[in-house]
């Protein structure tokens, strides 16, 4: 089974772009209506004993971006959805900020993330959603985790321990090292982790599988076996 490192993903996304005319935006979307699909699943099983919405926590990067296609497409299949973004309205960019933009422009609920000091407190807001979706942090993140990110994580957990929230992590649970494997001091527990393209190679590791649930592999429009093949012939 292929596994992806970090480096391999940053590359399959350049490849997809510059020799295969897929653009960002576009396996976004890809990534982001395969995993509102499952949670959709996930989401319709839950409500059954919690009606409550579907909260998206969405960083700043790309795995931000996808959160955002999550809620959009989310709330074109009629799922209660709001975004908690750890970003103001001017934050971001790129792919993510235009998809930010789209999302709230179509109607979607988007707050800033309000959280005090003391991590073990569920938010207002938090109480009663049927699932939460981690879309903090990709590939992309080498700890150590540092606050206000981490007592957002550390909240997160703590809301899913007591509340008993199904939490979706989108590509890795943040906080999780893509190549070691490492769990941060604060990293997202998750339920099921839709992880995109491939699984990646920390997913292998002791360490890693008690964060990660189920993982389930989505296709964003490419074969990276192939693609990163082409590269090396």
């Amino acid at each position: 089974m292929l596994r992806l490192t970090r480096t391999q993903a940053r590359e399959l996304d350049r490849l997809a772009s510059e020799a295969h005319g897929l653009a960002g935006c576009v396996l976004m979307e890809n990534a982001g209506l395969l995993a509102a699909l499952e949670i959709e699943r996930i989401y319709r099983e839950s409500a059954l004993t919690r009606p409550g919405p579907v909260i998206v926590f969405c960083g700043g990067g790309n795995n931000g971006g996808d959160g955002f296609v999550i809620a959009r497409q989310l709330q074109t299949r009629d799922v209660p959805v709001r975004v908690e973004c750890t970003q103001g309205e001017r934050g971001g960019q790129g792919d993510a900020q235009r998809n930010r933009h789209s999302a709230q422009s179509l109607g979607v609920n988007i707050q800033r993330v309000e959280l005090g000091d003391d991590a073990d407190v569920c938010p207002p807001a938090w109480s009663g959603a049927s699932v939460f979706v981690d879309a903090l942090l990709g590939t992309g993140f080498q700890g150590p985790m540092r606050d206000p990110m981490a007592r957002l994580i550390s909240a997160i957990n703590q809301a899913r321990t007591t509340e008993g929230v199904p939490t979706v992590s989108i590509d890795l649970p943040s906080g999780l090292d893509c190549d070691l494997g490492q769990a941060a001091a604060a990293t997202i527990e998750a339920d099921w982790t839709l992880t995109f393209a491939a699984e990646k190679v920390g997913f292998v590791t002791t360490e890693a599988r008690p964060y990660l649930g189920q993982v389930k592999v989505l296709p964003i429009g490419l074969s990276p076996a192939r693609v990163l093949g082409e590269q090396g012939s």
